[in-house]
């Protein structure tokens, strides 16, 4: 499944650095698609393929919870276009 994660962020300096770290050690049941961030750095979204939404949540909340308000919204992918091919990942449901 698709999950697209909006982050409202604090403090842009400590967020990326936060992210940047974790994007070294994403357990293999996640890909990370997309990092997009905002132009004042306060708002990013990024697209991750994953078996829940829970999954993802686990993994980011420690990560940048401290800086950052998430929002975690599961993707129709049916219904939208322009996504990448789902991966080994969406086949571990």
């Amino acid at each position: 499944m698709f999950i697209t994660v909006i982050h409202r962020i604090s403090d842009p300096d400590q967020f990326e650095s936060s992210a940047k770290s974790a994007t070294e050690v994403i357990p293999s049941h996640l890909k990370l698609h997309q990092y997009l961030s905002g132009n004042d750095r306060k708002t990013a979204t990024c697209l991750w393929e994953a078996r829940s939404v829970q999954d993802v949540k686990e993994f980011l909340e420690p990560v940048v919870g401290h800086v950052s308000r998430n929002e975690y919204v599961p993707l129709n992918a049916e219904a939208g276009f322009g996504l990448p091919a789902a991966s080994a990942v969406s086949a571990l449901n």
